[in-house]
């Protein structure tokens, strides 16, 4: 009888912690999940913003620059 009963509960144990581990996993991925989106977003604004700031930047440098090549004589 004890050959029977002990590895059922050995089974339905292992069972049990099982389930548990999944379910912390699922609650894990989806933070992770949550996480990246995060990340694609900041990506996706970082990646139209700073073309737009560095013309905003260069273009009154680049105008400067040409100004002192004028004084200058280089040009």
């Amino acid at each position: 009888m004890e050959y029977i009963i002990g590895p059922v509960i050995a089974v339905l144990l292992s069972g049990a912690g099982i389930y548990v581990a999944d379910r912390k996993n699922k609650v894990a991925e989806e933070a992770i999940i949550t996480r990246i989106e995060r990340v694609e977003n900041t990506i996706k604004v970082i990646d139209t913003e700073v073309p737009k700031r560095m013309v905003t930047l260069i273009a009154p440098v680049a105008a400067a620059v040409k100004e002192v090549r004028k004084e200058i004589g280089v040009e």
